[in-house]
């Protein structure tokens, strides 16, 4: 049976420090525009401190989740990113915002499906690196090559 994962509170708590010096600079750099246009300097802090708190607990979920579990969701994830980043060409899907379509609207929330392409790329790389560690040990080609084939893939799409 393998061994238990421990949460490594030292990159969670490095992440929350970041996290919160970045909350300090949005509120520093946006309390008069928040000010001025919306009557309340607190808009924008609002709505960086609830994607914060969002964030810190996916994050925290993420920490405590076994890895290993992540690998039969590899092949799917892969698959569901990349026909999000064609479907965000397609006129009523994707959103033009400042002249690119980059971005899939969904009520008051909007994404860019390269963000989920990058993470599905990650577990997908991680876990075939995983499978293919003893052949690419003993062989003499790197297993980068394999690995950068699909980085360009992705790389053109996003």
């Amino acid at each position: 049976m393998p061994r238990k994962l421990a949460p490594d509170i030292w990159l969670f708590g490095v992440a929350v420090v970041l996290l919160s010096a970045g909350v300090v600079m949005v509120y520093s750099a946006s309390a008069i525009v928040a000010a001025d246009r919306f009557h309340d300097p607190y808009f924008f802090l609002k709505k960086q401190i609830f994607w914060a708190l969002l964030g810190a607990a996916c994050m925290w979920m993420a920490i405590r989740l076994d890895y290993r579990r992540l690998e039969g969701f590899v092949l799917p994830l892969l698959i569901f990113a990349g026909i999000l980043l064609v479907l965000v060409l397609v006129s009523p899907f994707g959103q033009a915002i400042n002249g690119t379509r980059r971005w899939i609207r969904l009520g008051p929330v909007s994404f860019q499906p390269a963000e989920l392409a990058k993470l599905a790329l990650v577990v997908y790389l991680a876990a075939f690196l995983a499978k293919k560690y003893d052949l690419y040990r003993r062989s003499r080609w790197p297993a980068s090559w394999p690995c950068s084939s699909w980085l360009s893939r992705i790389s053109a799409t996003a």
